[in-house]
Formats: structure tokens, C-alpha cells, sequence
């Protein structure tokens, strides 16, 4: 479990449309789950969004992997890649069979990620 599910309302993570390393969340919680993001200083390092079939089995991606990369000051690329994440959401809408993973990153995360 990284930093970002420790810190999501159990609503959020027991609401997952499909169970695994990431949390898939539908629509309706995904503004929800960056906000938290924000306010606990996760950075979202990209995201996707794909369609769920009803036994919770994916079934094709909707658009492959964005990917921001770092640039200067960490709390203020916090901001930043929240609010991007934030708007490419807010432009694509998908029906209740759909989720979205945020890869996110907390300062811990992040900086073992610099280490690799």
C-alpha cells in the first residue's frame, strides 16, 4: 500500500473498480482522491483512464499512461501536476464503467524514486 491509499477515506479505496497494485477510481471519487493528494502533499506522476467490464476485469485502455515530468521545486510541481491531473479528468468524463489510476507520489516516494 503506498502513501497516497493510507490516506484516501476507506470509501475511496473499497470502491476501486478493479483490485490490484493500483487503485482504480471511478469518476465520481477521482477529484476527491486528488484533492487528498494535494493536501497531504502526493504528487499524481501521470494518469490513465481505461473501462472496467461488470465482473471489475479490465478491458481496454481509454488512453495510455501521460507521464509530467519534475521541474524545480517539489511542493510547487505538487500543485502543478495535481491541478493537471485535475483538468485532463474534468475533460474526460467517462460513464460509471471507468476509472482512472493516479500514480502518485508522496515525498518518501518520490525520493526513492530519484534514487533509481
Amino acid at each position: 500500500m503506498g502513501d497516497l491509499e493510507k490516506v484516501l477515506p476507506d470509501k475511496i479505496v473499497n470502491g476501486a473498480l478493479w483490485p490490484g497494485n493500483e487503485l482504480v477510481i471511478p469518476y465520481a471519487e477521482v477529484s476527491r482522491a486528488v484533492g487528498i493528494a494535494t493536501e497531504h502533499k502526493i504528487a499524481v506522476l501521470g494518469f490513465e483512464a481505461f473501462e472496467v467490464d461488470k465482473d471489475g476485469f479490465y478491458t481496454r485502455p481509454i488512453r495510455r499512461l501521460e507521464r509530467i515530468h519534475f521541474a524545480g521545486d517539489r511542493l510547487a510541481n505538487v500543485v502543478a501536476l495535481n491541478t493537471k491531473a485535475e483538468h485532463w479528468m474534468n475533460e474526460r468524463r467517462y460513464g460509471t464503467n471507468h476509472g482512472y489510476i493516479l500514480p502518485p507520489a508522496s515525498k518518501s516516494e518520490f525520493d526513492d524514486l530519484q534514487e533509481m
